[in-house]
C-alpha cells in the first residue's frame, strides 16, 4: 500500500456486530489499528462529522439507510475532503442490480462476501492508489484509457 499500512484510517459500517469484528480482525492482522464502527449508515455520519478516515468499508444492505444511500450522502458532502473519502461497498448479493446502484451512488469499489483478507487487503490498496469511482472507471476504459 502506498501509505505506511499501520496509518491507514479505516471506517467499518455494518449493522451486524459479528461482520465488523470479522473485517476488523483481518484489517488488525494487516496492521491496520487505527479502525471505528458504525452499526448504521446515521452512526456512520456521526462519526465522520468529527472524524476523517482514509476509507470507508460499508454494507450495502442495512435497515433504515442503505450502504448506497450513505455512499450518496457522503458524496453529497460540503466538506471536499470527505465528498471525496473512498468507498468500498460490501455485499452478499453481487447481482448486477446491486453492483450498478453501488456505482451510481458513487462506490469505488465493491467485494461480495464471503471474502478474505487478500481480497479486502488488495481492494482496500487498489482504492487508495486510484480513488476513481466505478462510474469514472467505467467512463475511461469506454474512451480506451486504461487506470487500473
Amino acid at each position: 500500500m502506498t501509505t505506511s499500512v499501520s496509518a491507514i484510517k479505516v471506517l467499518l459500517v455494518d449493522d451486524n456486530a459479528e461482520m465488523r469484528l470479522l473485517m476488523r480482525t483481518l484489517l488488525e492482522t494487516a496492521a491496520i489499528e487505527d479502525v471505528r464502527e458504525a452499526g448504521s449508515a446515521a452512526e456512520a455520519l456521526d462519526i465522520l462529522a468529527t472524524w476523517k478516515p482514509d476509507i470507508a468499508l460499508v454494507d450495502y444492505q442495512m435497515p433504515g439507510q442503505s450502504g448506497a444511500a450513505l455512499t450518496e450522502a457522503i458524496r453529497a458532502a460540503s466538506d471536499p475532503q470527505l465528498a471525496r473519502l473512498p468507498v468500498i461497498i460490501i455485499t452478499g448479493h453481487g447481482v448486477a442490480q446491486t453492483i450498478q446502484r453501488a456505482s451510481a451512488a458513487g462506490a469505488n469499489d465493491f467485494i461480495v462476501k464471503p471474502f478474505n483478507a487478500k481480497v479486502l487487503l488488495g481492494r482496500i490498496d487498489r482504492c487508495l492508489r486510484n480513488p476513481r469511482t466505478i462510474a469514472e472507471m467505467v467512463q475511461a476504459r469506454a474512451r480506451g484509457v486504461d487506470e487500473s
